[in-house]
């Protein structure tokens, strides 16, 4: 029983003594890890779990006599030439340093003492699909899963540069007869463009082409009112002449001035004046007398026709003349401008149609000139004619009316 005693107090003494020695020994240490409440600590040990610490904190001055603990990096001092800048430690809510959490800027460590590399992102999958959008399944049952590629880093669009103002381009200089004229720019291809820089020959052909031209409508709008006023005056002294019985040479004298303008009033004139100078030689109103004043009644209002179917007639021949060789005139204008286009190409050794078509198109616009000024003298010459002519053969009705009343009257007064 003393033998028990003696071994179980012995065991108790030696577990004191080993725990009062391992007190002893870490004491040191953990005094030296532990942070002085009113003194930020040296830097801890970076804890790779532990959140980055905030990089405007202050960076922590260890504690006047205090150890560093083994496998600590002490503080290095600002002012020690070629130290590296301090580490800012953790700060938490109440701004004292965190424990365990590492200095900002200081790299995760592990537990080997190096550092801990950042883990690479988890790409992104996405279930493949058939083609009628369905998952496709995998042996397992599960879904088979691919890796959805990265977008494609989307280049900056290139600014594009800004275009030059353009420069303003300088008048055409043209000559019109020895006189200096300038062109705008921007009216080198209009119509008055293209006649002053045309040739002097081709700008005789336009220029006499556009006075035939203005004289053909002159002449044309002239005859136009013409006609319309002498048909209307005709119509009306016919109904006059017909609705009276009197005898020529009464009738004659009635006729007012406006009326005595058209042609059946100068017939009309011409046989009462024959008849009164027959009958101032004597009766003629039987025998070969009769006859005799008969054709004298007729060659007078012919002769009175004619005189008159000659106003009819004036300007019919410009109006020919001109739609007859307007055209051909104008040709002659444009052969004369593309040729001298051809010499153009052939002293500039180039092709270009830049170089040929202002020529070109100061030769056509001859052509054109000439083709306005031809259609509508043909055209209206046409209508002229037949309007014309309808006329004379109304006149001619109306000369054989005319003698039928002449025959009346000599029956009416031999009776």
């Amino acid at each position: 029983m003393t033998d028990v005693r003696f071994a179980s107090r012995l065991v108790r003494g030696m577990a004191a003594g080993a725990i009062f020695v391992g007190l002893t020994v870490a004491s040191p240490a953990v005094y030296a890890q532990t942070p002085a409440p009113a003194t930020p600590a040296a830097t801890p040990a970076a804890d790779p779990a532990a959140p980055a610490a905030d990089p405007a904190a202050p960076a922590a001055a260890p504690a006047a006599g205090a150890t560093p603990a083994a496998g600590a990096t002490p503080a290095a001092d600002p002012a020690a030439p070629g130290a590296a800048p301090a580490a800012t430690p953790a700060v938490g809510p109440d701004g004292l340093p965190v424990p365990g959490a590492p200095a900002a800027g200081t790299p995760a460590v592990g537990p080997d003492g190096l550092p801990v590399a950042a883990p690479a992102p988890t790409p992104t999958t996405r279930p493949v699909l058939n083609p009628d959008g369905t998952p496709v399944i995998g042996p397992d049952g599960q879904p088979v899963m691919e890796i959805v590629p990265p977008p494609a880093p989307t280049a900056a669009p290139t600014p594009e540069p800004t275009p030059a103002p353009p420069k303003p381009k300088e008048p055409i200089k043209a000559d019109f007869f020895g006189i200096p004229v300038l062109i705008p720019a921007d009216q080198e291809y209009s119509l008055w463009g293209l006649f002053m820089i045309a040739h002097p020959v081709v700008k005789v052909v336009m220029i006499g082409l556009a006075i035939a031209s203005i004289v053909s409508w002159a002449v044309l709008i002239s005859k136009l009112i013409y006609l319309s006023g002498l048909n209307r005056r005709t119509t009306n002294f016919l109904n006059g002449f017909r609705a009276s019985n009197a005898p020529l040479q009464d009738l004659s004298k009635s006729i007012s001035g406006q009326d005595r303008s058209t042609p059946p009033a100068a017939m009309v004139e011409a046989a009462a004046n024959e008849i009164d100078l027959t009958f101032a030689q004597g009766p003629a109103s039987t025998g070969e007398k009769r006859d005799h004043l008969t054709q004298r009644i007729a060659s007078a209002m012919s002769i009175a026709q004619s005189s008159r179917s000659a106003e009819l007639g004036a300007g019919m021949a410009f109006l020919a003349t001109t739609g007859s060789i307007a055209t051909f005139v104008g040709l002659f204008g444009t052969v004369w401008g593309i040729m001298y286009s051809f010499i153009g190409i052939a002293q500039s050794k180039s092709t270009n149609l830049a170089v040929v078509a202002p020529g070109i198109a100061e030769a056509l616009l001859a052509t054109a000139i000439g083709l306005f000024a031809a259609i509508p003298a043909v055209v209206f010459y046409n209508i002229f004619a037949r309007r014309i002519a309808a006329y004379n053969q109304r006149l001619d009705s109306f000369s054989s009316e005319l003698l039928v009343r002449v025959s009346r009257q000599l029956d009416q007064s031999a009776g």
